[in-house]
């Protein structure tokens, strides 16, 4: 994501397989700026993030800086980081 007033718009978009419970995905040519990410594990490969009535999610999901919404989105600000440097790692834990 590199905008608070949107989920839908974002910078890149991939696709990585999970192997031995992990998944790494590497970004390249990326502006340096201040970003947050955003990930989700399409469990069923629906291609999309299912949740349940109220928007409780019903699949894997890990946001940048381990940041949680509440009922919907997390807040943009708590989710973002700096990229400065040609190479910036980025841990990101997935919760069920």
């Amino acid at each position: 994501m590199d905008s608070p007033r949107t989920t839908e718009k974002h910078l890149r978009a991939i696709e990585v397989p999970i192997v031995n419970c992990s998944a790494s995905a590497v970004f390249t040519a990326i502006p340096f700026g201040t970003y947050a990410v955003s990930t989700w594990h399409d469990e069923n490969e629906n291609g999309k993030f299912d949740t349940r009535f109220p928007g409780i999610p019903l699949e894997g999901y890990g946001i940048s800086n381990g940041t949680r919404g509440k009922l919907g989105p997390p807040p943009f600000d708590p989710s973002v980081f700096p990229v400065h440097n040609v190479t910036t790692t980025l841990p990101v834990a997935i919760r069920y």
